[in-house]
């Protein structure tokens, strides 16, 4: 059983084609294993953006004080606005919205790569 689906990760491609495995194990359970296989991007595939242009971030991590010591480390005193919008049941992870202005490719992705490349980052969307 094969599951595509296509969604944008990280920085070397702007999107990459996931597949989804369904393997069967020993113990007779089933488990999703995921495959990235890079997408030809000159097909037109890459978005067109005009910067500057504002730009948001949804960050999903484990701890709120953390990401901000992230973006305060990144962009010193660059305007940017980091508010927290949601917490899980638990309390365990927090949703925190990050807003800045971009100016370009390079810029833009090097954020999210300084964002994800953190431990206490789960997701940033």
């Amino acid at each position: 059983m094969l599951i595509e689906c296509v969604a944008p990760v990280g920085v070397e491609a702007f999107f990459e084609r996931i597949f989804f495995r369904v393997v069967k194990k020993p113990e007779l359970r089933y488990k999703a294993v995921m495959e990235k296989i890079p997408m030809n991007i000159s097909d037109g595939c890459k978005p067109k953006i005009d910067y500057p242009c504002l730009w948001q971030y949804t960050v999903i991590a484990t701890d709120c004080r953390l990401v901000r010591k992230i973006v305060e480390e990144h962009l010193g005193d660059a305007p940017y606005s980091l508010t927290e919008s949601n917490r899980s049941s638990g309390g365990k992870y927090v949703s925190m919205n990050f807003e800045m202005t971009v100016h370009s490719d390079y810029h833009r992705l090097r954020l999210y790569e300084v964002l994800t490349a953190h431990p206490a980052v789960k997701v940033v969307l």
